[in-house]
C-alpha cells in the first residue's frame, strides 16, 4: 500500500527527507491503526513513540485512493480516540511548515521568519500547507508547539544552516 500512495502522490520536487514512507519499519515499537472495505486493507496509520513524552506520534497516514474520501480522518480520530483511552497524553500529528496559525503578536519575531513567510505563497506551489493544515485542524489541537531550526551565531552559520537545508530538500540526503 506504501508504494500505491507514493505513486500517486507525486511531489514536483524530490523532498525523500520529508515523504519517505515507510510504515512497517521499527515495527515492534509502533501502534498501528488500519481501515479495511470487504476485507481490504485501504487505509493505514502507523503510531512511533514519543521518547520523553508520554506520547505518540502519528507519523503515517495512508489512505488507498479507492477508499472512501473520509477515511484517513476516520483513522487518525480512531487512533487519538484508541490512545486518549490507553492513558496517553499526547498525540501529535507533527508540524505545520509555515502555519497559518503563527501568531505574530505571541512573539518577537526574526526577519528570517518573516521572510519566510513572504516567500510562503511561492513554496504553496509545490507544498500544500493550506491543505496539511486544513486535515491536522479537523482533530481540535489542544495547544501547538513551535518547532526550531537551532544554529550557531554569525552569517556564515546560516549560510551553511540554509545551503544543507537545500542540499536535503533538493538530493533527499
Amino acid at each position: 500500500m506504501s508504494a500505491r500512495w507514493l505513486g500517486e502522490h507525486k511531489a514536483p520536487l524530490p523532498f525523500h527527507w520529508i515523504f519517505e514512507v515507510q510504515p512497517l519499519s521499527h515495527s515492534h515499537a509502533k501502534r498501528y491503526f488500519e481501515a479495511r472495505q470487504n476485507g481490504r486493507l485501504v487505509g493505514l496509520v502507523a503510531a512511533s513513540p514519543l521518547a520523553g513524552r508520554d506520547g505518540w506520534y502519528l507519523e503515517d497516514v495512508l489512505q488507498d485512493s479507492r477508499a472512501s474520501a473520509s477515511t484517513g480522518t476516520a483513522l487518525v480520530a480512531t487512533a487519538l480516540s484508541a490512545l486518549r483511552a490507553d492513558g496517553f497524553r499526547l498525540a501529535t500529528l507533527g508540524g505545520i511548515p509555515l502555519s497559518a496559525a503563527r501568531g505574530w503578536e505571541e512573539a518577537e519575531v526574526t526577519p528570517l521568519e518573516r521572510l519566510a513567510y513572504a516567500v510562503r505563497p511561492l513554496l504553496s506551489r509545490v507544498y500544500s500547507f493550506e491543505g496539511l493544515e486544513l486535515f491536522k485542524r479537523r482533530f481540535g489541537p489542544a495547544h501547538w508547539e513551535n518547532e526550531h531550526l537551532v544554529l550557531p551565531p554569525g552569517v556564515l552559520a546560516w549560510a551553511r544552516g540554509g545551503a544543507a537545508l537545500g542540499r536535503l530538500i533538493l538530493r533527499g540526503h
